[in-house]
């Protein structure tokens, strides 16, 4: 095995997409390009995948963000590795990228939400140097057209 990590293309939609229905969020091809499209020319935004012999094994979304009351930050908002491939550093090493990707920006914080559920990824997380600081419940409303 010979992980590479390697900023996002366009032409790793259909992977990125059959990562994140793993995940929980499936999703058309389709609508996952979009959404790559939009993110990839975002300079606040980080979007990285592993690589296994120049296959995705798996995906990472960062962003910088500030909010009035806590500053700013960066949020690992998605990472995924490949159910078959999981336990073989490729999350490891999707995370120490975006961790230098965040120093790079002189950014001193990464935070990162974990369904309370993925028991596994909190071991991973608490692993790498991750604390938990608090449990929370998020609300969702979709407006309708």
């Amino acid at each position: 095995m010979s992980i590479e990590i390697r900023p996002m293309q366009m032409s790793d939609a259909a992977a990125v997409n059959r990562l994140a229905a793993q995940l929980g969020y499936p999703d058309t091809i389709e609508a996952t390009e979009q959404h790559i499209a939009r993110l990839l020319p975002q300079q606040t935004h980080c979007l990285l995948v592993a690589t296994d012999r120049d296959t995705v094994i798996g995906w990472l979304h960062a962003l910088e963000i500030t909010w009035l009351e806590a500053g700013t930050f960066t949020e690992i908002a998605g990472l995924v590795v490949d159910e078959q491939q999981r336990g073989k550093r490729a999350g490891e090493s999707l995370v120490n990228a975006a961790l230098q990707w965040c120093r790079d920006r002189r950014c001193h914080k990464v935070c990162l939400r974990s369904n309370v559920r993925r028991i596994e990824a909190h071991r991973f997380y608490r692993r790498l140097g991750f604390e938990e600081i608090k449990e929370s419940k998020i609300f969702e409303m979709l407006l309708q057209s």
